[in-house]
């Protein structure tokens, strides 16, 4: 890879993970549209009450040509607010504020799972798109970001 592209997709990693991260703390980008709405139901509240022990709202959070990204918060408004982002292949790469990430095998061609934050992150490439989640600190283990993950991959 060339240094003008190498930047050109640091810099749009970046952008990735500022809006992954802007989504954690309850802004809302832009307005959601098809794109993010079908990100937003590929998981069930039913899963999502399976997985965290509480029931979840959904909230679309931005929806642009080449990402999306989708918030499931608590209903009783508590902290737990699962994020997720859609975005092309070349966004592919586990963040360097990721602790220990692990390689994850059978799910997309290539994963991986690690702590961010206090919480969990996980991430996958499945063909030309890659699915990243977030779990803030306190809704969940290592097993369950890899649930989410492997859910949200089979339905990529």
């Amino acid at each position: 890879m060339g240094s003008s592209t190498s930047r050109s997709v640091h810099r749009r990693l970046a952008a990735a993970v500022c809006l992954f991260v802007s989504g954690m703390c309850g802004f809302v980008s832009a307005p959601a549209n098809a794109n993010s709405a079908k990100l937003c139901a590929m998981l069930s509240p039913g899963e999502l009450h399976s997985w965290f022990g509480k029931a979840y709202h959904v909230r679309p959070s931005d929806d642009y040509p080449e990402r999306q990204t989708c918030a499931w918060a608590p209903v009783d408004g508590s902290l737990g607010t699962l994020l997720v982002l859609t975005a092309p292949a070349d966004y592919y790469s586990t963040a360097s504020s990721v602790d220990g990430p692990k390689k994850l095998q059978g799910i997309g061609e290539k994963a991986y799972v690690g702590k961010l934050f206090g919480g969990w992150t996980a991430g996958a490439l499945k063909g030309t798109k890659i699915v990243k989640l977030n779990l803030p600190a306190g809704i969940g283990t290592e097993k369950t970001a890899v649930a989410v993950l492997k859910t949200l991959v089979s339905r990529m």
